[in-house]
């Protein structure tokens, strides 16, 4: 809730708790909420292996038949995360709809052996998909914003999602008035004010990178 340029809280199930300094972390879902923020919503799927013994797999951006694939992290019980799956591309309002068809379930679940064919004989537990949020210049909207007097936002992150819980507390420092122990200013939420930023009718992760690298 924004009053006199000043926030004065949030509203939730119809219930207003009051506070005068809200911190935006929406992600995907943040342009529904601060239109001035240009957090576009993309949607990627993923595929997860079973649990195998640890293997030397850092994370990588790579290119499978002309879409960007990324991963990988294996957790501590050895399941093997891979994301970025190739999509189909979709309008802005597709990129929140998670059904998963039986070839988009395919293609993902072939991917870990086409990037590691040594791991061919893995076999892929689950597939899904989800919305992530990403910017017009690939890096995050964190900082103070100007929208609104109290008004802080963390949200854009696309790829670097790992480093999100060490910004976050950066950010909680900043709301709580103390002085971040690195500079976020490279973040700042407000740095496309007044830039007309027309994204393509339809798009997935490689039409957008390609497109945001042009502007």
């Amino acid at each position: 809730m924004v009053e006199s340029g000043r926030v004065r809280g949030v509203e939730s199930a119809g219930e207003l708790l009051a506070a005068d300094r809200v911190v935006l972390a929406t992600s995907a879902w943040t342009r529904e909420l601060v239109p001035e923020l240009p957090v576009i919503p993309l949607r990627s799927h993923a595929a997860l292996s079973e649990a195998i013994p640890p293997i030397a797999a850092p994370a990588f951006e790579v290119v499978v038949d002309g879409e960007i694939i990324y991963g990988s992290t294996q957790f501590a019980n050895g399941h093997l995360l891979l994301g970025g799956g190739p999509d189909r591309p979709r309008t802005m309002s597709e990129q929140y709809d998670y059904t998963m068809s039986f070839k988009d379930t395919l293609k993902n679940a072939c991917l870990l052996a086409r990037i590691y064919p040594r791991l061919a004989g893995v076999h892929i537990v689950r597939c899904w998909a989800g919305t992530m949020g990403t910017t017009p210049d690939g890096l995050p909207l964190v900082g103070k914003s100007r929208v609104a007097e109290g008004l802080f936002v963390i949200a854009g992150f696309p790829n670097g999602m790992a480093f999100i819980p060490y910004i976050a507390a950066l950010l909680a420092a900043l709301a709580a008035g103390q002085t971040p122990e690195l500079d976020l200013d490279i973040f700042q939420p407000d740095r496309f004010a007044g830039l007309d930023i027309r994204l393509p009718e339809t798009y997935n992760y490689t039409i957008l990178a390609d497109y945001l690298g042009r502007l």
